[in-house]
């Protein structure tokens, strides 16, 4: 998203000559215009004067009429003597960064640059000079005699010069010459962004900032500033259909809406709240209220509206809960315990695991509906907004229940910024003390078997009081008669999620060995969700 966009073209096509637009593409979104610059230093009956004209240029679309209200404001400029304001009028300017770059391309590979501008010559040309530009022409407003316009720059452009490649911002720069060979836009408003892909030949962001980057093993997500304006943006695998899903869930959940697709980017409008308001804030940051009602109205909303049998492996959570079995099967290869004892119970360790994958891999129906599909506690905000639509679509019940009762039981506090700090390059909350939300557990191995003495989970009672609404949810739907059987399942579900979200071949011996103890006892106690329910509120 930067000069390497242009530096390609340009590689591609090296005999080109470059015409240009200066303001707001050579210069950057927040600099002054090289003729509007003059209503911040003139005085007061200049810029009576020039808003006058202003107000018939807004309105105009005849280029004779046009050419006629120009001429107007360069004679303005001329009996106000604007040239003697010049260098006041240059602080108000910044070049952009790529144009630089692209200038030293130019000159270095003795690629020719006109800039054919609209705007007031001199100011561009001293502009220039202070900036050790020196290698471009300029076509622009000076004399009375030669008036040029957003609408007839192509008659000041000499016809001989042939594969020219165009730069602007704006529709009206697409017939900056007859013979042009290529265009490329600079997109100065994200939301004019399919208008200029439907002109230009190429559309590029070249004022993006990235401010925060996290890259994951799928994607690259982030905050970026654009023009000024804050945005969230997303590397995306077009196979995944995210668009499609996006456009999907919005039907039922709260979501933020996306600015444009541009590329291999999602780039959605910024809403603090992703900043500062998730759950994970709420639980163990300084956010202090939480509307889980808006949450949880939503959910039903959806279940009402969209729950539909299907074949589980046409589920969207299809592609994590049986694509990640194999992640059990690698650990059970190199087990190294036989049974872990707890509370008199002996476990025996492989015959659980491989009990779990029996299960998740059986061929079967399930309840699905349209939903978020990895509902952990960055993804939701304490507002009730939804991000991260990779996972959406009709996922079943039983896995979107177990993917957030996981993050608020053990993972979002402890294990996942533990092993997985990348991720939370914008919810910071947790990061720097989450060894303060580890789970306790006191044991001792003697014969290849793991004795459990004490396990203390120290559930905090935000974290509680949301793991029984999102209970309350699945049984206070008027739709759980339909599915309360497949949540006879949901033991094996939520084992399936503590142990391979984070990988627990990469665990430390007593992480490790925390989840299996978590594993046995969710195993042993939870064949409902009433179960589940008693054992929450003990």
């Amino acid at each position: 998203m930067n000069f390497n966009e242009i530096y390609n073209i340009l590689q591609a096509n090296n005999k080109s000559t470059l015409l240009i637009d200066f303001d707001h593409t050579i210069t950057t979104f927040d600099s002054q215009t090289s003729i509007g610059v003059f209503s911040k230093i003139l005085n007061q009956k200049y810029v009576k004067l020039k808003n006058k004209i202003d107000s018939k240029v807004d309105s105009c679309n005849s280029p004779l009429y046009l050419r006629f209200l120009w001429f107007k404001k360069i004679y303005l400029l001329k009996v106000f003597n604007a040239k003697k304001y010049i260098n006041r009028a240059i602080k108000y300017f910044m070049i952009n960064p790529n144009f630089i770059k692209l200038f030293n391309y130019c000159k270095k590979n003795r690629i020719k640059i006109i800039i054919c501008s609209s705007g007031y010559k001199p100011l561009i040309e001293e502009i220039l000079r202070q900036n050790d530009l020196f290698y471009i022409k300029v076509i622009g407003n000076e004399k009375l005699f030669r008036i040029i316009t957003p609408l007839n720059k192509n008659k000041y452009i000499d016809s001989k010069i042939e594969n020219s490649i165009i730069i602007g911002d704006s529709m009206a720069d697409i017939n900056m010459s007859k013979t042009k060979k290529l265009s490329i836009g600079i997109c100065n408003n994200l939301y004019e962004y399919d208008n200029l892909k439907q002109i230009f030949d190429y559309v590029i962001l070249w004022n993006i900032i990235i401010i925060k980057e996290c890259n994951t093993s799928k994607s690259t997500i982030g905050v970026c500033l654009y023009n000024n304006q804050k945005y969230f943006f997303k590397s995306i695998d077009e196979k995944n259909n995210e668009l499609i899903k996006y456009e999907l869930i919005k039907k039922y959940y709260n979501v933020s809406k996306i600015a444009i697709k541009y590329k291999e980017y999602i780039i959605y409008e910024y809403i603090q709240d992703f900043d500062k308001k998730t759950i994970n804030d709420y639980l163990y940051g300084s956010e202090k209220k939480i509307n889980i009602k808006s949450i949880i109205a939503q959910y039903h909303n959806s279940i009402n509206s969209t729950l539909i049998l299907k074949n589980e492996k046409e589920c969207e959570s299809a592609q994590y809960f049986l694509g990640r079995i194999h992640l059990i099967k690698d650990y059970i290869k190199d087990l190294d315990y036989g049974s872990l004892i707890m509370n008199d119970e002996i476990y025996d360790i492989k015959s659980v695991l491989n009990d779990i994958i029996s299960n998740i891999e059986k061929r079967k129906k399930i309840y699905a509906f349209i939903s978020q599909g990895d509902p952990t506690d960055t993804n939701i905000t304490t507002t009730g907004l939804f991000t991260d639509f990779e996972n959406s679509g009709y996922n079943s019940l039983i896995s979107e229940f177990a993917i957030i009762f996981v993050s608020l039981f053990s993972h979002g506090r402890y294990f996942y910024p533990k092993y997985n700090k990348k991720a939370y390059v914008i919810n910071k909350a947790i990061i720097n003390k989450f060894n303060k939300y580890k789970i306790m557990n006191n044991y001792c191995i003697d014969n290849g078997n793991i004795y459990i003495k004490k396990i203390d989970i120290k559930l905090p009672e935000k974290n509680k009081k949301l793991i029984l609404s999102f209970i309350e949810l699945y049984l206070n739907n008027s739709n759980y008669g339909k599915y309360s059987t497949d949540f006879s399942l949901i033991k094996y579900y939520i084992c399936m999620r503590l142990l391979t979200p984070i990988n627990i071949n990469i665990m430390d011996k007593d992480d490790k060995i925390t989840i299996l103890t978590l594993v046995m006892y969710i195993y042993n106690n939870v064949n409902s969700l009433q179960d589940l329910k008693n054992l929450i509120g003990r």
